[in-house]
């Protein structure tokens, strides 16, 4: 039985270390340009094309709305091509040389606010003719809506946060071999996979409604130019609470098949 007991124990380990690693790479993603943060995004928004369509619309060309010499987020410098969001930053990229790009100010429970971003980002002189495109063309109401995003992230964030303090103590607390030990990891592990769960849910919902401008069109037939993508960050917590969930059954048969001598 104790022997049982320690196999199932070191197999919930394996489960939950490797959630726990999954859930810092999470963690990691978009907080700098680095070639390892970059990877990793909760939602990517392209908009590359966004300058031909408020071309068309206002039959003015759209010199120096994007700015590819500077990597400022938020200071009206000029919109970059790609933006990807993680949870404590935004950056922005480059479209072909996605190499290069700056990041917002890190922060807890840094927002997925799109539209804010583009009009954060947007040169003075456009300001007014970007913000009244976007906002006044049909079909816009969910991706203009800032303060649902927001709160939906917001809480999205604390709910991971403190999934993956729940998952690191769970692990470390199953290291030492007793009975209420493993009790205490199964509990912690049981929390950490709910709350997973319903900030992959948040996140799932936030990105659904944040896509519903991909088809939005212009008066003249055209692609509004901002496309949002789901990114890999939302897959790997679906793995992770797969991972916790999975973890929970030899967890729980430590807690009824080890003893201590």
């Amino acid at each position: 039985m104790r022997l049982k007991g320690e196999f199932c124990m070191g197999l919930a380990s394996v489960f939950s270390f490797v959630a726990l690693i999954l859930l810092i790479m999470v963690n990691v993603g978009q907080i700098n340009p680095g070639k390892a943060s970059r990877s990793i995004s909760m939602v990517n928004m392209n908009i590359s094309m966004f300058g031909t369509a408020l071309q068309a619309a206002t039959g003015d060309p759209p010199n120096g709305l994007f700015n590819s010499a500077n990597w400022t987020i938020g200071q009206n410098q000029g919109l970059q091509s790609i933006y990807s969001w993680g949870l404590y930053a935004v950056c922005g990229y480059n479209v072909t040389e996605r190499v290069q790009g700056g990041c917002s100010n890190s922060s807890l429970a840094h927002p997925f606010t799109p539209f804010d971003v583009i009009v954060g980002d947007t040169p003075a002189r456009f300001n007014t003719p970007v913000t009244y495109f976007i906002s006044n063309s049909e079909g816009v109401e969910k991706f203009v809506n800032s303060g649902y995003f927001k709160t939906l992230t917001h809480v999205a964030f604390y709910l991971l946060f403190i999934a993956t303090i729940a998952t690191g103590a769970a692990f470390v607390i199953g290291l030492f071999k007793s009975t209420v030990t493993f009790v205490l990891s199964t509990l912690l592990v049981i929390i950490s996979a709910i709350f997973v769960l319903v900030s992959s849910v948040l996140w799932s919902t936030v990105i659904k409604q944040a896509r519903t401008i991909n088809d939005v069109r212009t008066n003249q037939n055209l692609s509004i130019g901002i496309v949002i993508h789901q990114g890999n960050a939302l897959y790997m917590l679906w793995a992770v609470f797969a991972l916790l969930v999975v973890s929970t059954i030899p967890y729980t048969a430590s807690c009824r098949t080890f003893r201590r001598r």
